[in-house]
């Protein structure tokens, strides 16, 4: 039998291929965990904003770490960019 000292061309092929399917998958896997950190820290951003604000106990509309807080009735409404969260406040 004899011994190759080198690959062929169509092994390197199909380790290419596999390896470009395990890429893409990592890479996919990599940004979406990028874009659920970014997310997570954006609505920590507004909840942080919002206990500072009933903190204080401020009865104006106030703009705190680039969040802006707006009080109407019974609601708490925190907007930071594109993304709003709205607290409904129970009185008792």
């Amino acid at each position: 039998m004899i011994k190759r000292k080198a690959e062929t061309l169509v092994e390197i092929i199909t380790a290419m291929a596999i390896f470009g399917v395990m890429l893409g998958g990592i890479c996919d896997f990599m940004s979406n965990q990028t874009a659920n950190v970014a997310y997570i820290m954006k609505r920590d951003d507004m909840m942080f904003a919002v206990q500072e604000y009933q903190n204080r106990n401020l009865s104006e509309d106030v703009n705190i770490n680039g969040v802006s807080v707006d009080k109407t009735s019974n609601t708490i409404t925190a907007k930071k960019g594109n993304n709003t969260m709205t607290f409904h406040l129970k009185t008792d």
